[in-house]
This record gives structure tokens, C-alpha cells and sequence, in this order.
């Protein structure tokens, strides 16, 4: 039945799903629409669509499932149709929507284990819209078909576009180039003298213990560069800060990091609103991060730092058709102290240079406000 063990969670959700059958059907005639992200969160692709539907469209059948206690949750007040996750009426609505919504896969469910042996065995029917929350540009696990079943795959350029329809096994139809909904908000910002350290999660340190993660090389990199002299001088000089944003998947171990300039801060993933950071900050260092692509929208300078890109390549995500040397929106350094280097040279006015505006613009083919239109007008054709 299970591919691991049934736990007493899964017995918990398998009762609440029976007991909500009936209410479920009832509602089945309202064709709903349930939108989420992560559970804790309204931030990204999905909150955006679900706010833009809300506010340019009549239509009152969506839902959009959030924890009670989610610090996000305020953003939502005045909307209707917001409900508890795993709340019992999460699981009615969960049975009765037409169209899951989500920037992630599974993670609308109050039972991801649950839900999914009762898709694939065809004993839940419903319409599938992953929104995704961020440009894939590698083979990711999850976009595969066979993972995900998305009716609707959304798309933000044409490469990646091309890439999906042909890697991940989808039937004609369902991947589209329509827009990511978020991207109709990186018009209008006010530039800071900020930037932003925003690396990506490592799936092989995740579960580590705290001893195993500070002998990580990336422990060793990241906390090397935020205590290395050198960038906190140029910080000061240069009046500027600089924010370090770990993945929401490495949270449980930011307080092993250590921060001795007053120029720099970390902060919580789940304490800020994530595209406010990104507008303001004038800069990004990433990894790997898809978050590489909302500073490129945004014609914003950037710096791969791939200190450990073999072992990253190795264990987490295999390359796919975005290659950093031909297409990458900054330079690639491996280092803090070319890192250093380029920040120095372009500190100053924080000024892109050509080559990478060129590239940015030769990604994205969808440069308007109209993301959000195209992607509700074809989930509307889904009904």
C-alpha cells in the first residue's frame, strides 16, 4: 500500500479522509479551487494568483489552506475562504476541489502519503496546477510527471519551457509558457545599499546533527565569508549591508553561523516577506538558488558562488539544459576572495554590466504585468 511503513499519522488521516467523504461530495458541485504553499506560507506564485483572482475576478469558489498560526497568515485577512491546514476542513475541501494549486508538489495535502496512494489508484480525481516556485533549470526530481501529475505546468521563459516539455514526460498540452504569477510584481522597487546572501539548501546535510553540519564545507565556506575581514571592510567603507537568508530547509542550523560585523544580518526565512528583500537589495550571492532568476528579471547584478559544485551535482540536482558559463546572469567564483574582488569593482553604483543585462533579456521572453492573467485564463479553460 505504502512504500515505507503506515505510521499512526497515516491511520489519524486515513479516518479524518473517510469521515469527510460525504461532506466532500456535497461540495464537489462548487468545482473548487484550493491554492497553497508551503504550509506556513503566503509568499510566492500561488498567494499572488490567489490574490490577483480576489481582486480583478467575481469568482468566490477558492480556498487557500495556511497553518493558524503562520506568521503569513495576516496577509490573508481579507480575503474569504481561508482555512486551517490539517484542520477537518482541510481535509473536506481537500476531497471536494476540482484544481490543487500550488507552487509546490504535495505539500496541499494534510497527508501527502495519504493523498498520493489515493491519486495514483484513482480513487481521488481532481486537476492538478503546479505553478512551481522558481525557474527550473536542472533534471529536479519532483518535475518529473510520473512525481508531480500536473495537468497545468507553468513556465517562466522559453528555455526552460523547451526543457521541461521534452525531460519530464508530461503529455502534450500540459506544460505551458505563460509566466510565473510573482514576476508581475518586480516592476516598481526602491534600491537599498544591500546584498543579499541567499544560498540554496544541500539535501545531504539536512538531517545531519549539528557537529556533522559545522564540518560541512558548506558550513565552513558561508560562515568563513561572513566573519572574513576583508568583505566586512568593504561593507564598511562602502556603507552597505548585507542580509544572509538561509534555505527555509537549513533553518535548524542558523544560530551555528556567526555574524561580528554590524553590517551583517541573518534572517529568518520564515520572518520576512521574500520579494520585499528581493526588490530592495541592490545585489545577490547565491549558489544554485532559482532565486538567481527574479534578480535577473530585475536587471540586478549577481555572483554564483560554487565552491562545491561536483558534490552538489553528485547528490542533489544533476545538471539540465542552464549552463553558468554560456548562460549564467554573473560570474562564477569559487572562492572569498574573488568573490571579494568582483564585489569591489561593481560595489560602487551596483551597475550590471552588459554582458549579463544581455544575456536576462535574451532569457525571458515574458517581460509585462500579465502573468497572472495568463495563468488564470488557462486554468479557467482546465474547468
Amino acid at each position: 500500500m505504502f512504500k515505507n511503513k503506515i505510521t499512526k499519522n497515516d491511520i489519524s488521516s486515513i479516518l479524518k479522509f473517510f469521515i469527510a467523504i460525504p461532506f466532500a461530495l456535497f461540495l464537489k458541485r462548487k468545482k473548487i479551487w484550493l491554492f497553497s504553499e508551503r504550509p506556513r506560507e503566503a509568499k510566492d506564485n500561488a498567494y499572488v494568483l490567489f490574490k490577483y483572482i480576489n481582486e480583478h475576478t467575481k469568482k468566490n469558489n477558492i480556498y487557500y489552506v495556511i497553518e493558524k498560526d503562520s506568521l503569513d497568515i495576516s496577509k490573508l485577512d481579507k480575503y474569504n475562504n481561508v482555512i486551517d491546514y490539517n484542520s477537518f476542513i482541510h481535509y473536506v475541501i481537500y476531497l471536494a476541489a476540482y484544481l490543487h494549486i500550488s507552487a509546490h508538489v504535495d505539500l496541499d495535502s494534510p497527508n501527502s502519503r495519504v493523498s498520493n496512494f489515493l491519486e495514483t489508484h484513482g480513487l481521488l480525481n481532481n486537476k492538478r496546477v503546479f505553478l512551481q516556485h522558481g525557474i527550473t533549470k536542472d533534471r529536479i526530481s519532483f518535475g518529473y510527471y510520473s512525481v508531480c501529475r500536473a495537468d497545468l505546468f507553468i513556465c517562466g521563459a522559453k528555455k526552460e519551457y523547451d526543457f521541461c516539455r521534452k525531460e519530464f514526460g508530461f503529455p502534450k498540452g500540459n506544460v505551458q509558457l505563460l509566466g510565473f504569477p510573482r514576476f508581475d510584481n518586480l516592476w516598481d522597487f526602491n534600491i537599498k545599499r544591500q546584498i543579499l546572501l541567499m544560498p540554496t539548501w544541500r539535501s545531504w546535510l539536512a538531517e545531519q546533527s549539528l557537529d556533522n553540519f559545522m564540518r560541512s564545507q558548506y558550513f565552513k565556506k558561508y560562515n568563513g565569508l561572513l566573519k572574513y575581514k576583508k568583505f566586512q571592510t568593504i561593507l564598511e567603507n562602502k556603507n552597505v549591508d548585507l542580509i544572509f537568508l538561509p534555505h527555509s530547509d537549513m533553518l535548524k542550523f542558523v544560530n551555528c553561523f556567526k555574524v561580528t560585523s554590524s553590517r551583517i544580518k541573518i534572517i529568518d526565512f520564515s520572518n520576512i516577506e521574500i520579494q520585499k528583500l528581493i526588490k530592495e537589495s541592490a545585489m545577490l550571492i547565491t549558489d544554485y538558488s532559482s532565486i538567481a532568476f527574479d534578480f535577473a528579471y530585475m536587471n540586478k547584478p549577481l555572483i554564483y558562488y560554487h565552491f562545491d559544485y561536483h558534490e552538489y551535482r553528485k547528490k542533489q540536482h544533476p545538471e539540465g539544459y542552464f549552463k553558468y558559463e554560456n548562460d549564467g546572469f554573473g560570474p562564477i567564483v569559487e572562492t572569498k576572495e574573488n568573490l571579494c574582488e568582483y564585489i569591489d569593482e561593481i560595489i560602487d553604483d551596483f551597475k550590471n554590466t552588459e554582458k549579463y543585462e544581455k544575456r536576462a533579456k535574451q532569457f525571458f521572453d515574458l517581460r509585462d504585468k500579465n502573468n497572472c492573467k495568463r495563468v488564470y485564463e488557462k486554468i479557467k479553460e482546465l474547468e
